[in-house]
């Protein structure tokens, strides 16, 4: 990866590779809707440009464009090496010297600025084809460096985890939805929180009217201490557990360097997420303009007037 070939037949080759990609993953509805809501969501800022790219955009690169961020990017000044395991320090340290000293230097980090929609949007996409209707609803939350991160996560745990959340109780385990779930997404300089549920087209208009007055009763009414012990007993289990995945600490100890600096310990994470209070989560949360900025996109058999009769 390094130091590849880039030669231009390989290149082509990979091209049509791509290009089939997406065509796979057209043929997925929730990755399309996920995808069109980051597009409508980020407009014009670069998170809303599709990592796999467009078949026109990967039909009109050319192999110089590669080359050229190859130099710029792939650069010893731009990587870090993590490893975790059975491994004698100084003999790493001679190999990656050994192997990598003489790797160029290039650009290193990025322009990141926080960004918010200027105002609601409905994307309404409709598909007769499709049994069922999906909903994604994504307004602003916080970013990887917020000092709140640890907060706003516990709170979307809280409203709609995989199981005991609010919106697993009071949508998904009612039968209303085969789906119903919340969560945030923290990147570097930006962040969203995220509902989401999978419903019949015959269901998918109150199901979104739950979605939405779920967030309004969190949002005004607060969270229970008994809601946060939970969350919380289920963040620090996973962490703990995966902990114990050589593969998982691994990227982890990427990951620290990535958003902190430094290298993380089990034991501080999990005094972060201890730390947090009920008062600190709404806190975090209200910061945000979550009802007055949400992007609504939805994929399935339903118009817009349908939906949202």
């Amino acid at each position: 990866m390094m130091y590849p070939r880039l030669v231009e037949s390989d290149f082509e080759t990979e091209k049509e590779v791509i290009i089939n990609e997406i065509a796979r993953s057209e043929d997925q509805p929730y990755n399309l809707a996920f995808r069109r809501m980051m597009q409508t969501y980020f407009g014009t800022h670069s998170l809303g440009h599709d990592v796999l790219g467009s078949r026109e955009s990967i039909r009109n690169m050319h192999i110089e464009q590669m080359r050229d961020y190859w130099k710029r990017r792939y650069a010893a000044n731009n990587i870090i090496l993590a490893i975790a395991g059975n491994f004698n320090w100084e003999h790493v340290v001679r190999l990656a010297e050994k192997h990598c000293a003489s790797w160029h230097r290039g650009e290193s980090g990025r322009q990141v600025a926080p960004y918010e929609p200027a105002q609601p949007i409905n994307d309404i996409i409709v598909d007769e084809n499709l049994k069922q209707q999906i909903m994604i609803l994504a307004m602003p939350s916080v970013d990887l460096n917020d000092p709140e991160y640890y907060a706003a996560n516990l709170g979307g745990s809280i409203l709609g985890d995989s199981d005991g959340s609010r919106l697993f109780w009071n949508i998904n385990q009612k039968g209303l939805a085969e789906s119903a779930s919340a969560g945030i997404w923290s990147m570097e300089g930006t962040g969203i929180m995220i509902l989401e549920a999978n419903s019949t087209p015959e269901e998918a208009p109150h199901v979104l009217k739950l979605l939405r007055a779920e967030l309004n009763s969190f949002l005004e009414d607060g969270i229970y201490e008994d809601e946060l012990r939970r969350a919380k007993d289920k963040w620090i289990s996973s962490l703990v557990l995966s902990s114990e995945s050589t593969f998982a600490r691994m990227r982890s100890l990427a990951n620290d360097w990535v958003t902190e600096g430094r290298l993380l310990s089990v034991d501080e994470e999990v005094e972060r997420i201890e730390k947090v209070t009920t008062e600190e989560v709404m806190r975090t949360l209200r910061r945000f303009p979550m009802r007055d900025k949400q992007v609504l996109t939805t994929l399935g058999p339903l118009s817009e007037k349908e939906l949202l009769a």
